[in-house]
């Protein structure tokens, strides 16, 4: 546990990890093992930042702290339940990671609801990125890049959700990407 005196660091969020779901998680055995901690989509970006051997002694620390928390019933007094008492966890794990490309101008939002993060990366890092991606997470005859180019009229967020939904359903093996261009300059 966090104790009540440290001192707050602020961390940028995309490296944020709300680990109150995950041990919501362990304590209702949706997560049972540590191989199902790792492929928590909470560990996206940190699977892409570490080097393997690292992330996987992060994720096994993580694990078996959340997981003695959950044997002293931890999870019950922070956890949020819902009208029923009942835990919500997608079993489906949609979060899905969609590479873009764009000749938009940047622009803040805080009103983005699907898009759970956006990392701009420079040129030769993206596809530095996205070729280690293929090369190390997807078998031969599996590295596929499937590159969604929206119509006009279509927002940045719309697009990056068509792509994750059709990466989602036609269950692609690959990487999903997207191309985003304004319909005015």
């Amino acid at each position: 546990m966090v104790r009540l005196d440290a001192d707050v660091t602020l961390v940028p969020d995309q490296l944020l990890i709300d680990l109150q779901p995950l041990l919501a998680e362990i304590a209702t055995d949706t997560i049972s093992n540590q191989e199902d901690f790792q492929a928590a989509d909470e560990f996206l970006l940190l699977r892409d930042l570490l080097a393997d051997d690292e992330f996987e002694k992060l994720c096994e620390t993580l694990f078996h702290f959340l997981w003695s928390e959950a044997q002293r019933g931890a999870a019950s007094a922070v956890v949020q339940r819902g009208d029923e008492g009942k835990i919500w966890v997608d079993p489906d794990r949609r979060l899905v990671r969609v590479w873009f490309a764009t000749n938009r101008k940047p622009v803040k939002s805080d009103d983005v609801l699907k898009v759970h993060g956006m990392h701009a990366l420079p040129r030769e890092v993206f596809w530095a990125g996205l070729a280690r991606k293929l090369e190390n997470w997807w078998d031969a005859g599996q590295r596929n890049l499937f590159v969604l180019i929206h119509g006009f009229n279509v927002s940045f967020e719309e697009a990056a959700v068509r792509a994750a939904q059709i990466g989602y359903d036609l269950k692609v093996p690959g990487e999903m990407a997207f191309y985003s261009w304004p319909s005015h300059i």
